[in-house]
């Protein structure tokens, strides 16, 4: 029976396909970055930052109730070529606890530092935590104060739940704001405080990576169209799946450069029309029972486009070529798999 609905998923997928006009795929997977010569925006772009969105869905990575303000969000963190792009750096009111942004395992732990200054000097010194996710996903969460995820239980290989507390915001490393004055750090010699160096700041340096080395813009629970901005102001909690519409339509929609991007999620159905995703740009459509892509839906090389099942904001799992088109009452235009073309 398994067999015969994924043969007809596939007969039924590909009748669609050979139906639209001769436009570029939505699954196309293997068109080189060299095609793209000439159409990078003028926004910068690093090799480990492509505008794409996380597969996971995340929380805020700060204790529930806590007023998180975004400082640098994913493009204006180090927005050059050699910068540090596709990070985030935020900061929660008080001295706030640091959680788990989604469950998984700790693959990388360092909390013995305590040095601290606004120098490049001090970039080596920062502890750190990294936890491995779902879908080949790992976050990283850097400033933390020492020995505040020893504190917490947390070392290599611990298994942590989504909102578990694994540290304490803290200003370690290399940090700038009207903080505290710089602190001496061991890891960085000689002189002891390097000359100019200024005051530090405490705030949480962020990001997602996947297995390739890609950041990917972490999707994000409890925050408008799931995606940080700079500036921005949040108060952290727990994700909600009840937050969906029913269905939702999305048309006359256009995406066509690097820091546009568009979650759209519900609670049955998400239909697109008349959608174009091109040159960086980045779409995510996220249904509990059917997402549907009907004719005057484009997506070219340059785009990012992913379509999949699960409930209001939770964690799709990418499905293997055994189980996808297994799922029984599977609709014909329904793609639970990511889809890419840069």
């Amino acid at each position: 029976m398994a067999y015969a609905r994924k043969r007809a998923y596939e007969e039924q997928r590909m009748t669609f396909l050979k139906s639209r006009p001769p436009i570029a795929s939505v699954l196309s997977l293997s068109v080189a970055m060299a095609a793209l010569a000439g159409q990078v925006p003028a926004l910068a772009q690093t090799a480990n930052a492509k505008g794409k969105i996380s597969r996971n869905m995340y929380r805020i990575p700060y204790g529930n109730t806590v007023a998180v303000t975004m400082s640098q969000d994913y493009i204006d963190h180090g927005n050059t070529p050699a910068g540090d792009t596709g990070s985030m750096d935020m900061s929660g009111a008080g001295t706030p606890a640091i959680v788990a942004a989604a469950a998984g395992t700790v693959i990388g732990v360092n909390d013995t530092r305590n040095g601290c200054g606004c120098n490049s000097a001090y970039g080596p010194c920062a502890n750190s935590i990294q936890i491995q996710h779902a879908n080949g996903e790992v976050s990283t969460y850097l400033h933390i104060a020492q020995n505040s995820a020893t504190n917490n239980g947390i070392a290599l290989n611990t298994v942590v739940n989504q909102g578990q507390q694994i540290a304490v915001e803290g200003d370690v490393g290399w940090t700038c704001g009207g903080g505290s004055n710089p602190r001496y750090s061991a890891c960085i010699g000689p002189p002891p405080i390097p000359p100019g160096t200024g005051n530090c700041g405490p705030h949480l340096h962020w990001n997602v990576v996947r297995a390739s080395g890609e950041r990917v813009n972490p999707m994000t629970c409890g925050i408008g169209n799931n995606i940080y901005v700079d500036n921005g102001g949040y108060t952290a909690a727990a994700c909600d799946n009840t937050t969906c519409p029913t269905d939702s339509a999305v048309v006359n929609l256009t995406l066509n450069a690097f820091g546009e991007w568009r979650v759209f999620q519900a609670d049955n159905q998400v239909t697109a029309s008349t959608v174009t995703v091109t040159n960086f740009g980045s779409l995510v459509l996220h249904a509990g029972n059917s997402v549907r892509m009907t004719p005057g839906f484009l997506a070219d090389a340059g785009g990012y486009v992913r379509a999949e099942i699960g409930a209001c904001n939770t964690t799709a799992f990418a499905p293997t070529t055994t189980t996808a088109g297994e799922v029984a009452g599977r609709p014909a235009i329904d793609l639970s798999y990511e889809t890419e073309g840069y």
